[in-house]
């Protein structure tokens, strides 16, 4: 006897590259960001990010630009478990990103995504450490995973933080704290 041959085999997020083309995968929705306005020099629409994790606990970044964005927006939910097909990998951009992974996942109109039954074998978290050291190199307000412990702890003092513009707004209270690695 063969088995059985209405199984399905997902591809590991870990096996995408810009070369799979005919790939889906089977994970849960880590983290699902705002959506958000975008805009260049020729187009402008809407843009929001998922961090998808398998049973390998690989993760990758999926990006869903206007038509896509408006329809799995409301769709997609944090927590939930989901095949995804159709889209196309192409190379992440590091330093806007704190999952490990080379690659990332721009959804278009050629998407499918299925709600599926909850898998207990995919984590609900994933986490990508960085040391001290590491920190210095990536853009400022990204969001990274730090494992320390806490030496000291300042008292609490009040600044004027300034907009981009230059223009004062209200004081705000802040901390120091320092950490080691």
């Amino acid at each position: 006897m063969l088995g059985n041959i209405s199984e399905v085999h997902y591809t590991p997020i870990k096996a995408l590259n810009t070369f799979t083309f005919d790939w889906k995968i089977k994970g849960r929705v880590t983290k699902k960001h705002p959506k958000r306005p975008w805009k260049n020099a020729r187009t402008e629409g809407s843009v929001f990010n998922i961090e998808v994790m398998d049973n390998e606990a690989t993760q990758i970044v999926g990006t869903f630009f206007n038509e896509s964005a408006e329809k799995y927006y409301a769709e997609l939910v944090e927590g939930q478990v989901y095949t995804f097909t159709g889209g196309s990998v192409k190379i992440a951009n590091s330093k806007y990103t704190s999952v490990k992974n080379d690659y990332n996942i721009i959804f278009d109109r050629t998407t499918v995504i299925q709600l599926s039954e909850d898998d207990h074998k995919i984590k609900n978290q994933g986490f990508s450490f960085v040391t001290i050291e590491d920190i210095n190199d990536f853009e400022q307000l990204r969001t990274v995973d730090f494992a320390g412990v806490i030496v000291t702890v300042s008292s609490v003092s009040s600044f004027q933080p300034r907009s981009y513009d230059g223009s004062i707004r209200p004081p705000k209270d802040k901390r120091t704290l320092q950490l080691v690695d």
